[in-house]
């Protein structure tokens, strides 16, 4: 479909529900709208490889988790407040519920979008050498912040059967979104503290490595461990072909 990420912008950011704008903006038929478009959660099944759909699902998730701050913070009431990390893009209630007039995902799209430009392999190269040379990874896509590793690579590790990387809040096949700096003052996600990395690096950083030593002391070895296993599956599909043929 040509006009696909205008259909889904004006979807997901304009919220627009009027069957009859898409048929006048795109010549789009009742049927595909109803099959592809009519429903967000259809939208996510048939779209999950479109950078506005990850953006929703991750602006999604990120309020989810400021609702959980809420529920600890009430069940802890004689420990130290928690801070809410989404709050510059949304706002939860007195009663821990999402303030819909305060979600503004329409920004959010934005700067993630942005981010994700800027974490080209051309971008991060000088600040990532090691991934300089390395043919999988083509000079336009984006690459994990501290280790350079793309999504294409990612995913086959995920689906691969032999070597199981995703973990059993199915993460590990996609980029995730980090706060580069996670002090308690500064602990947000907002346009100048967020960045896209994989899951092993998100997962090993936490908030008790600075993103300086992230990339100095684990970056490359975390990109040479992944990129050897992309090889290992490489060669066992290619081992599997030349018996399939033999």
């Amino acid at each position: 479909m040509i006009h696909v990420s205008q259909i889904l912008f004006l979807r997901l950011v304009k919220n627009e529900k009027n069957y009859s704008v898409f048929l006048k903006e795109f010549n789009l038929t009742k049927s595909e709208f109803d099959t592809k478009f009519k429903s967000i959660s259809k939208i996510k099944d048939f779209f999950s490889d479109e950078l506005i759909v990850k953006a929703y699902k991750l602006f999604e998730s990120k309020i989810n988790n400021d609702k959980k701050i809420y529920k600890w913070n009430l069940k802890n009431r004689e420990k130290k407040t928690k801070q809410y990390c989404f709050s510059s893009y949304s706002r939860i209630d007195e009663n821990g519920r999402s303030v819909k007039s305060k979600e503004n995902f329409k920004d959010f799209y934005s700067d993630i979008k942005s981010q994700y430009t800027a974490q080209s392999k051309a971008h991060l190269q000088l600040s990532l050498p090691w991934i300089r040379d390395n043919l999988y990874i083509k000079s336009e896509e984006c690459v994990c912040f501290y280790c350079g590793i793309n999504e294409s690579i990612l995913k086959e590790l995920y689906i691969d059967p032999n070597y199981m990387c995703k973990t059993k809040r199915n993460r590990g096949g996609w980029f995730e979104l980090d706060r580069c700096d996670s002090a308690q003052d500064a602990n947000v996600y907002s346009k100048y503290n967020m960045v896209f990395c994989c899951y092993f690096c998100n997962n090993l950083k936490s908030d008790v490595v600075s993103s300086f030593e992230m990339r100095l002391f684990f970056g490359e070895k975390m990109f040479q461990f992944l990129v050897n296993k992309y090889l290992s599956i490489l060669k066992t599909r290619e081992s599997k072909t030349c018996i399939t043929f033999m």
